[in-house]
Parts: C-alpha cells; sequence; structure tokens
C-alpha cells in the first residue's frame, strides 16, 4: 500500500491586528508543512512569538474492508459488525470478502467489544483459514472449533477447564482449530490482559493491531498499545502447506453464558495483491474500501466496466498493471496498484481419418460418424484448452508415407502397405576398369512377392541378378516390390582402394657383379592395438518411463569375421541399453563382403512386438554412426506381422577407404505398439514420454584389419616381392592386389662403382720386331696389372715394358683395381705379320713359241709386293725393269713372246719393309716346235 500525501496549504483566516498575523493552514496526513523555519505535521497553534498559525491535519481516506456475515452476526451501522447478541447458543462469523497473500506483510487496526456482563461468554477469535467464508461453531468452541488448517488468535473471556484455560480473560494462539492449550496445537501460551489481567468484558472498546512481517516470520497483537503476542513461526510452511493464500476474519459464540461481542475496522493497513486470470475472463476488484462519501478512479481506463466504482470489473486481454486512487471530501487520496497476470487459453486441433469408429482417448468417447468434436480441460495454467478433433469417415488404403504403396489420397489405413525391403549391394571395380557391379539383398524375404531393381531407369533386374561391368560412378537404383516402387536411391560404385606401395632398389655394386636387388614395399603399416573403441558415442535406448514393461528385445546377434566372430544369444532376456563392447568383438577387412543376422523377440504382449531394426557401423572410427555408408538400411516390420525366430540379415561391404583398429557396432531395434510411427535412429534417447517407447540397443566391437595381401610378377620371373642378382638394367613387375586389382611398375638397377680403364691402340709389327709403349689411362684410381705377366719387365705399372721382341701376335690385357674392389678391363693386340712364302704357276704350260705366259704367285698370307724373275739361259734377269730392284705391286704378272724354254721364279715382301720371302721354286716353261710341211704343186 502505497499513501501519496496530497500536500494542500489553504488559508482559511487572516488577521491582522496591530500588525500580528493569525493564519490557518490545512494538510492530509502524512505530510508536512514548514511553519516559522520549522517542518509540523501535528494538529495544534504555532507561533513565532508574536505571529500564530493554526495547522489542520485533515484524515486520508482509510481501508476498512467488507466483511461476509455468518450465523448471527450483523452489521448495525457502517463498518460495525455485531458477532453476538447477548443470547445464550449464539455464533457469528465475519469474513474479508478478499483473500490475504501472506507472502505480503498486513496491519488491521481494529476495535474490539467483548460485552458488559462478567461473567459472560465465550470470547472473539481472529482466524486465518483455508476452508470457506461460511464456516463457524457455537459455544466454547469461540467460533472456531474444528477449522483446519488454520491460525487463530483467541481472546477467550470464559473459563473451560478442559482446554487448560485459566482463571482470567486470557489470549492464546492456537492452530488447526484445537482449544486446547496443553496440546501440540498451542503456539503460545495464554496470558492475561494488561493491565494485572484485565478483565476486558468491562463495556469498553478496545484498540487491537494485528500485524504479520513475512520477512522475519513475526506476528504480532498489540492490545490497547501493548504488546501481547510476539509469536515467530512461518505460518505458510508450518500450518498452510506453502499456500499462502487464507481467508480472515472473526468468529465468536455463546453458550449458557452470553455477552454483545463485536468489532469494528479502523484501517486495514493491505495492499492490493497482483493476481493471475486467463484471457477472456471477467474478474472484480475489491480493494477493501467502499464507501460514497469518496470518490474513485482506476487507471488505466482499458478493459474496464466504469472506472470510478471501488468494485470494477475488469477483462484484460494481456498483463496489465493497474492504479487505484481514492479521494474523500478533503482533497486527501490514497494510492494502490496492482498487476493483473493474463495467461492464455490454448486449443490443438486433430484432423483424423479411420475406417470405422474412433475412440478419443482424451474422453474415453466413441465416435462412429464423421464431424468435429471437441474437448474441454484446463492446460497447465490454469485456463481452459479445447481439444478439437475433425473425424473423417475415409477410404481405405496405404497411408504411411514410409510405406512403398503410399497412398496419398487414402484417409484409412487398410492394413496394404508395403515396406521396402531392398537393400543394394554394391561391388566396386578396380581404377580405370569396369568390373563394378550393383545387386540387392532382400530382407526380409516373403515367397509371395515379386522383387526387382533397376540401374538408371534400364529394364528389369531379378533380385538375385547382378548388374556387371560397371565403371566407377553413381547410378540411379530403384527397387521394386510386385511392380510398386519403393524409391530412388543414389549408389555409388566405388574404385577399390588404392593399395599405397614403394619401389625400391638396390644397385650392383660393380659393374658386371650381378649383386642388384629389387622390392616392393606395403604402406599402411599394422592394425591399431586393442579390441574396443576408446571413442565416445551418443546414447540409444527406448524410453525409460516402460523399463519394466515387458516388451520387444534383441535375443541374438551374429557376425562371422575373418578370424573372430561374434554370436552372442540373449533369449528371454530382458533388454534396454546393453554395452557388449567388452564381452564380444568380430575382426573385418576392407572391400570383403559380410553378414549379421539379428534375431528379435518379445517378453511382453502382442502389442509390444518389434517394429523396426537397423544395425550401424562407425567405419572411419569417428565416434558417430551418422557419416555414409554407416546406416546399414532399416528393416521395417509393420505391426502385428512379426513372426518369431524370424532372422534379420544385414548384408554389407566394408569400404576400401575405412579407417583401421577397433570402431563400434550399433544394433538397434524399435517398437511404439502400433501407437506412433517409427523414427529410426542411431541416437534416439527420449525423455518424457517421447517415442520410441520399446525397445533395444546393443553395441558391439568391430576390429578392421589393415591387411594388404598381393602378389608378384617380375620380368625375369620372379613371384615375391623381392628380386635378387639383378644387373644394370630395367625390371618390369606386376602387383595384383587381394581385389584382382593390377598396377604395373618398372625398376631400373644401375652400377654403383662404374670404373672404365683404356689400354692403348691396336699395333701391327713386323716378325722380330718390337712393338710401340703400351699404355692404359683410367679416371679412377686404383692399381694396373697387364697379363700375360711374363711379356713384361713389370707387368703391375700402368705402361709396361715388352719385355722381348714378338715373333707372334698377342693380345695384352690390362685390369683397373679400385679401393671399393670394382674392376675394369681393356686389352690391347700387336700384330705381328710371320716370314711370308711363295709359289709359282704360269699359264699356259708348256707354251708355243711367242705366247704370252701368265705368272701367277701365291702368298701364305695377302702380301702387296712381288719381285718375278726369269731364265733363259742367261741368268735371272727382272721382268719389271723400271724400278728398282724389279718390285711391282702387280699379280698376276705377264711374259710376253717366250720363244725358249724359260725358267721362271718369284720373292713376295709388305709394302713396309718387313723381312722378304726367299724365292719360290723355279718353274720351266717348255716351247713346243711345229713343223710346218711344205707344200707342192702339182
Amino acid at each position: 500500500m502505497r499513501i501519496l500525501s496530497l500536500f494542500l496549504i489553504q488559508l482559511f483566516c487572516s488577521i491582522s491586528l496591530y500588525s500580528q498575523t493569525y493564519d490557518t493552514l490545512s494538510i492530509c496526513n502524512g505530510d508536512s508543512v514548514f511553519i516559522y523555519n520549522n517542518w509540523q505535521s501535528q494538529n495544534g497553534v504555532y507561533s513565532d512569538g508574536f505571529n500564530f498559525t493554526t495547522l489542520i491535519v485533515n484524515p486520508t481516506p482509510n481501508l476498512t474492508g467488507s466483511f461476509i456475515l455468518n450465523g448471527n452476526a450483523t452489521q448495525p451501522i457502517p463498518n460495525t459488525y455485531d458477532l453476538t447478541q447477548p443470547i445464550g447458543n449464539q455464533s457469528g462469523s465475519a469474513w474479508n470478502s478478499v483473500t490475504l497473500n501472506l507472502t505480503q506483510p498486513f496491519s488491521f487496526d481494529v476495535d474490539m467489544f467483548f460485552g458488559y456482563n462478567n461473567g459472560g461468554a465465550d470470547g472473539i477469535a481472529f482466524l486465518l483459514q483455508q476452508v470457506n467464508t461460511s464456516v463457524g461453531t457455537s459455544g466454547g468452541g469461540l467460533g472456531y472449533q474444528g477449522i483446519s488448517p488454520s491460525f487463530c488468535i483467541e481472546f477467550d473471556t470464559w473459563r473451560n477447564s478442559n482446554n487448560s484455560d485459566p482463571y482470567y480473560d486470557h489470549i492464546a494462539v492456537q492452530k488447526n482449530g484445537n482449544l486446547n492449550h496443553s496440546s501440540t496445537n498451542n503456539l503460545l501460551a495464554p496470558v492475561g490482559f494488561p493491565p494485572n489481567n484485565l478483565n476486558i468484558e468491562n463495556g469498553q472498546w478496545h484498540n487491537v493491531v494485528f500485524t504479520w512481517d513475512p520477512n522475519m516470520f513475526n506476528f504480532k497483537v498489540y492490545f490497547n498499545g501493548i504488546v501481547v503476542v510476539n509469536y515467530y513461526g512461518d505460518i505458510v510452511s508450518d500450518i498452510f502447506a506453502n499456500n499462502p493464500n487464507v481467508y480472515w476474519g472473526f468468529t465468536a459464540a455463546t453458550g449458557g453464558a452470553n455477552n454483545l461481542q463485536s468489532f469494528r475496522v479502523n484501517s486495514l493497513g493491505i495492499q492490493l495483491t497482483d493476481i493471475t486470470i486467463c484471457s477472456e475472463d471477467t474478474i472484480q476488484i475489491d480493494p477493501q474500501i467502499n464507501s460514497s462519501i469518496y470518490s474513485y478512479l482506476w487507471t488505466p481506463n482499458h478493459n474496464i466496466i466504469d472506472n470510478t466504482v471501488p468494485l470494477p470489473f475488469i477483462f484484460p486481454n494481456t498483463t496489465t498493471n493497474y492504479s487505484f486512487q481514492v479521494t474523500n471530501s478533503y482533497g486527501c487520496s490514497y494510492y494502490d496498484s496492482l498487476t493483473v497476470y493474463v495467461n492464455q487459453q490454448t486449443s490443438t486441433f486433430l484432423d483424423l481419418a479411420v475406417c470405422s469408429s474412433y475412440v478419443w482417448p482424451l474422453n474415453g468417447n466413441t465416435y462412429q460418424a464423421p464431424g468435429i468434436y471437441t474437448n474441454i480441460s484446463i492446460n497447465t495454467d490454469g485456463c481452459v484448452h479445447t481439444d478439437s478433433l475433425n473425424l473423417t469417415i475415409a477410404s481405405g488404403g496405404c497411408i504411411d508415407p514410409l510405406a512403398c504403396n503410399y497412398d496419398s489420397l487414402a484417409m484409412c489405413d487398410d492394413g496394404s502397405c508395403i515396406y521396402n525391403s531392398g537393400n543394394p549391394i554394391i561391388i566396386s571395380t578396380c581404377n580405370g576398369l569396369s568390373e563394378g557391379g550393383i545387386g540387392v539383398s532382400v530382407s526380409p524375404f516373403v515367397a509371395n512377392n515379386n522383387y526387382s531393381f533397376t540401374i538408371d531407369n534400364s529394364s528389369f533386374f531379378n533380385y538375385d541378378d547382378t548388374v556387371s561391368n560397371l565403371s566407377a560412378g553413381f547410378y540411379s537404383f530403384e527397387f521394386f516390390i510386385n511392380n510398386i516402387s519403393c524409391g530412388i536411391q543414389t549408389v555409388e560404385v566405388t574404385n577399390y582402394s588404392a593399395i599405397n606401395y614403394t619401389l625400391n632398389t638396390i644397385n650392383e655394386t660393380c659393374s658386371g657383379s650381378s649383386d642388384g636387388v629389387a622390392y616392393v614395399n606395403m604402406q599402411g603399416g599394422s592394425t591399431p592395438n586393442g579390441t574396443i573403441s576408446n571413442l565416445s558415442y551418443c546414447s540409444s535406448n527406448p524410453n525409460s518411463n516402460f523399463i519394466n514393461t515387458p516388451q520387444t528385445i534383441i535375443e541374438g546377434v551374429q557376425l562371422f569375421g575373418d578370424n573372430f566372430s561374434i554370436n552372442n544369444n540373449t533369449q528371454l532376456s530382458a533388454d534396454f541399453y546393453e554395452d557388449y563392447t567388452a564381452s564380444f568383438y568380430a575382426d573385418i577387412s576392407p572391400n570383403q563382403t559380410y553378414t549379421i543376422n539379428v534375431t528379435l523377440g518379445n517378453m511382453g504382449f502382442s502389442a509390444y512386438d518389434p517394429e523396426a531394426v537397423n544395425v550401424y557401423i562407425d567405419f572411419n572410427i569417428d565416434g558417430d554412426f551418422i557419416d555414409p555408408g554407416e546406416d546399414l538400411g532399416v528393416i521395417l516390420i509393420p505391426s502385428g506381422t512379426w513372426v518369431t525366430n524370424t532372422i534379420y540379415p544385414f548384408t554389407f561391404t566394408v569400404p576400401g577407404n575405412v579407417s583401421f583398429g577397433p570402431t563400434r557396432m550399433r544394433v538397434v531395434c524399435m517398437s511404439n505398439a502400433g501407437g506412433a510411427s517409427i523414427n529410426m535412429g542411431p541416437c534416439e534417447n527420449p525423455i518424457g514420454f517421447g517415442t520410441p517407447w520399446f525397445g533395444a540397443t546393443e553395441d558391439y566391437s568391430l576390429v578392421i584389419n589393415n591387411s594388404v595381401a598381393c602378389s608378384y610378377l617380375w620380368s625375369n620371373g620372379g613371384l615375391s616381392d623381392s628380386i635378387y642378382g639383378l644387373s644394370t638394367g630395367t625390371y618390369d613387375v606386376s602387383i595384383i592386389d587381394q581385389n584382382g586389382c593390377i598396377s604395373n611398375e618398372s625398376v631400373f638397377i644401375d652400377t654403383n662403382y662404374n670404373i672404365a680403364v683404356s689400354a692403348s691402340q691396336d699395333q701391327i709389327i713386323c716378325h722380330s720386331g718390337s712393338a710401340s709403349q703400351l699404355t692404359a689411362t683410367s679416371n679412377y684410381n686404383g692399381n694396373y696389372s697387364w697379363f700375360p705377366p711374363t711379356s713384361f719387365i713389370n707387368p703391375n705399372v700402368q705402361n709396361p715394358v715388352i719385355s722381348s721382341n714378338l715373333i707372334a701376335t698377342t693380345t695384352f690385357v690390362v685390369t683397373l683395381l679400385d679401393n671399393n674392389g670394382c674392376s675394369a678391363m681393356d686389352s690391347v693386340t700387336v700384330s705381328v705379320n710371320p716370314i711370308p712364302s711363295v709359289t709359282i704357276s704360269a699359264i699356259p704350260n708348256p707354251a708355243c713359241q711367242n705366247d704370252t705366259i701368265q705368272l701367277i704367285a701365291s702368298t701364305s698370307f695377302p702380301l702387296n709386293l712381288f719381285r718375278f724373275q726369269y731364265n733363259e739361259g742367261n741368268g735371272w734377269q727382272n721382268i719389271i725393269t723400271t724400278n728398282n730392284g724389279g718390285w711391282g705391286n702387280i699379280n698376276p704378272q705377264f711374259f710376253n713372246n717366250i720363244t725358249t724354254i724359260t725358267q721362271f721364279r718369284v720373292k713376295v715382301r709388305e709394302g713396309w719393309g718387313c723381312t722378304v720371302s726367299p724365292w719360290s721354286p723355279n718353274i720351266s716353261i717348255p716351247i713346243n716346235i711345229i713343223n710346218t710341211p711344205l707344200i707342192s704343186h702339182n
């Protein structure tokens, strides 16, 4: 409550006698005025010793409230209430018309009258209670006996020994309608009234003030200005269960003895309390003041019926702060305010199509006709909530958008839904080749269904076909059940991961040493140690509110790995989230195909049968299941179609570009008991009553092996990753990986120390001649040796000297041996011309006289100088006489006009003057003489 002073200074009269002044001023109670250098706020006459000013303090409007009267209570005059008359067996109660909020302080100033008769009964009680505004009892109960919960200040004027009353009039604090001062409901023991246990039935009005401080939990009562009750206690918590809103008022009763018992209100020191309403509500505000002698003003004048009345009706549509002003005839005002918080009404609208009838869970009603139906309830803000149901009796069809044969026009599910059960199987290809393929895995497989698929809008392939000879790239895959498309998805035929390797060589040490090596080193390292991933993964489980409900479970998980396998049978075991990563693991390898077999079960009613199952694998080992290929493909099981012991296979090929080491596999099954659609995912963790309601999640460990198995074919016939004993040259190798992909490479083996030596030029000498100096040259340092060593004075020098003249052609070999043990060789040939021999022949032989004889020299080796001679009996003569010695280079030679028996011979030699051959054996050419007979003439 706020009382703002209206500072009014009014000059009623000003009289001046001999310059002396008399003034009269008036202000409102609570205001002050500056008079003769002092602030004054009390009625009186003030003077500076010569002048006089009379100050009148006018009252402000009093808050006296209005009360609801019960029993024998009456209101004989305004603001005064008689609870009982001096008549036996009466009871009366007066409850204030506005509830009190105990989180706010208050101060109630009243006068109380207890009667004229000291032997009268029974007294008056001030009460805070939460029952209603019509309660009250009679007699020794002081009108409040049995009212619970309650907090009471009793003014007891009659001794009831059964309540442990003292013999004098007394005041006490009790709770919950129990008047016994010896009970645990006595909060403050009875005490008498001052002074000296005053008899309060003395025909006098007694001023009583009730105050409450919620911050200190302190309740006080002043009786005729003296504190008679000083109680500390958390009334709201201890008595009213933390609900601060109470009714308050007075009760009184008489029995065999009686008295006139009354109270009147001086002022109620309470504030308007903020309230909360709903939109479209109208409430009446009671400010606890209602007098025709006051004027009233409520602001703002918005959504209010007459803002000039004390108890207006308001209907704000949004939260609004209202201010209240009361002004009396003196022009003094009282101010207060409150905030009206407005909560909104809410509504929902449901469109629903059913085949026949529908039972609305909100109200349990069954509806068989189309129409709009409503259900009214109260929302969490305490306001009206309207649920509307637009019910359609519709045509049947498949209405599940997840189904292959979803009918957008159907309004009612007729059970015909067909769900996608085909998962593409991808076969990768070697880089640059067209060896990829696409097939399909159908699970569950229904024998009567026709399954097919197309690739890039091709003709239909049967479900057990594989489309082959595909290059790497993206393809459109469409799966059909009974010629109904289950949707198109883009799949990728990938290249097998290229094997990582390096080619390494070791050169031959020396030219011709043939100790070179070539080998292939595969890259990638070994599989990281351990079988359990250290990564953190998202939570996955059904709704924990139904954890104790027998429901769908995962009964079995089976995966055969390369060396280790998972085979976990948990039939008839309750399931929620189970971590088997430390108990089971399987090992798998890149580009290899495996199958996970999952068996589901149900430990409860058929309504909780499994409705979906999926498997997720973290192939790239990054702590999630959201990367491409890590979702193996949900298998939907329409409600009511699950068959016990069905095995759901998930066939997958490990990508070639996976990470190596331990990772996680997650198996998830779900069921909503047919009451909500399935939202399958690896990280469902519902709160409140979110889905999935039932199901299980099981985690297992996988180890992805880093296995690189290759074969090799070298150009020299080698079949391992290494070849040895290689000479300088180029070697080819084909590397065939585990997928049959071929990489062709070549290496070159060089020589580490390729030294060279060069011998001097070949020579030709005459028989028994001396060869020129032999020499060797090289850019490399080392030791020289010549062969044959016996031909040299010292064969172990770079330029040796031949020890003797040569009579036969000889080849000399020089060897250079360096510090690395490598050698180089060269040779020089000294050709020795031998002593020639010659024979001679003649044509014709014999000859006729004057014939020309052709002389032919035949030599032991080709020569170029010839000396032919003849002898006719006079000694030997050179046939060639044009140069000294008769030497010429003509062979055969001609001898003209032979006339007599003649001998011939020949010598030969080289043109450069080596040894001349001996004369050839002589030949003799005879002459045939022909005698010509005489011719006679007859």
